[in-house]
């Protein structure tokens, strides 16, 4: 990160009297942004989620993460483009997820409970009601110890208030933030077996270099002898993967890529010895439907 960057930051900290300006400049911008869309588009709805949404906002390291609902289907003519102008004119303005009725049928049967508190208004909106359970607290970990890894080694104390509200939704009791304690923790609830083999702590990014390795009998059988409770591990990473794929459906690129990485999903899937794993194929090959 350069150092204007690393500037902006130190003087709207938390910690600085100047916080609540930076905060300001956040606010106007996103309402700026929701008053002109509401306008536009009247069609769809739009709000902001995450760290604007939790208070865990940092002015200059933060973004302003946005949820689009399109609710007559595919997003409005000239939306995509707009949101192009709008990401260049704003550099504040960070991931937006993209939803239409049909990829929110999908996303309703595969959310992570934890990860959809970070978006609170979709899940009231849509009234999601999946109840916490351990193996999507697993996943939350994870998925969020490999996101913020750069932070919490080089600006910790930029990231305490957000850890903290992690640990409090996942009920982890007198957890100081370090790299060495969140590794523990992930020890205790992985295990070493699939913290240490990449195709089984993150098959999708594995694929991504060795899929043409995906029908080989050594990969078979490492997924085949998972216990029930590693394979709900690699449900819940082909379930956030999946779900991540659906809200940028509007952005991508290479569909044709996308296709075929949802059939090697799949045959991740096929591999596994779990009613849980057969359900999710039909889930993943309705999410392929849409691509």
């Amino acid at each position: 990160m350069n150092i204007v960057r690393e500037s902006i930051i130190k003087v709207f900290s938390p910690e600085s009297p100047f916080h609540f300006i930076g905060l300001k400049i956040y606010q106007s911008i996103y309402h700026a942004i929701c008053i002109f869309w509401r306008w536009r588009f009247p069609t769809t709805l739009i709000w902001a989620r995450n760290s604007y949404e939790s208070g865990d906002l940092v002015p200059g390291l933060s973004d302003i993460d946005l949820t689009v609902i399109s609710t007559e289907g595919e997003p409005p003519p000239y939306s995509l483009e707009v949101l192009g102008v709008f990401k260049k004119i704003f550099i504040i303005l960070g991931e937006v997820n993209s939803y239409n009725p049909e990829s929110l049928e999908i996303i309703k049967d595969i959310y992570n409970y934890y990860e959809i508190q970070r978006d609170p208004k979709l899940m009231s909106y849509f009234n999601l009601s999946k109840k916490p359970n351990e193996v999507d607290s697993t996943i939350y970990l994870m998925r969020t110890y490999e996101s913020d890894k750069h932070n919490i080694e080089n600006r910790i104390k930029f990231r305490k208030r957000k850890w903290l509200r992690v640990f409090q939704l996942l009920e982890i009791e007198n957890e100081e933030l370090s790299m060495s304690s969140l590794y523990t923790q992930l020890q205790k609830r992985i295990g070493e077996r699939i913290l240490n083999n990449q195709m089984l702590y993150s098959p999708h990014t594995w694929l991504e270099c060795n899929f043409q390795k995906l029908n080989d009998t050594q990969v078979k059988e490492i997924f085949s002898s998972l216990t029930e409770t590693e394979s709900l591990i690699i449900i819940g990473q082909i379930r956030w993967e999946v779900f991540g794929i659906l809200t940028q459906l509007p952005f991508l690129k290479n569909r044709k890529d996308m296709r075929y990485h949802f059939d090697n999903l799949k045959t991740i899937l096929s591999y596994l010895s779990s009613s849980d794993a057969v359900e999710l194929k039909g889930s993943v090959e309705r999410a392929r439907q849409l691509v």
